[in-house]
């Protein structure tokens, strides 16, 4: 990761990846914005997930550290727009799948926090 980007914004990119291999809910509630959108594509179809929706997917999800799973998290860019706005493009892997995913970060209470998320599966 640029080491321009913020301690505070680096942390963040580290509990999503955190949240993603232990399904951990109390750090997604503290990570996502309560609005935040999750969009993608399946074949033709424009997707969109709530923020409400992808919590329950994820708590009905195995974990994949609870299967040992090899972890493979990665950034691939981070930027600042601003004080409070940031855009992560991340690579992560659940289980036998890997995504990259874009994550835009609004600074809000002092804290970031994902607004919306954007992936597609790679393999």
């Amino acid at each position: 990761m640029t080491t321009s980007i913020p301690q505070a914004l680096q942390t963040a990119i580290q509990e999503y990846f955190d949240v993603i291999y232990h399904c951990d809910l109390d750090k997604f509630d503290g990570l996502f914005a309560p609005g935040a959108q999750l969009q993608t594509m399946r074949g033709s179809e424009h997707v969109v997930i709530s923020c409400d929706d992808y919590r329950a997917m994820l708590a009905q999800r195995v974990p994949p550290a609870s299967v040992k799973a090899p972890r493979h998290d990665e950034v691939f860019q981070a930027e600042l727009n601003g004080d409070a706005c940031a855009l992560a493009k991340v690579g992560v892997s659940i289980i036998d799948k890997q995504f990259v995913d874009y994550l835009c970060l609004l600074k809000t209470g002092g804290r970031w926090q994902i607004v919306s998320k954007v992936y597609t599966q790679t393999v």
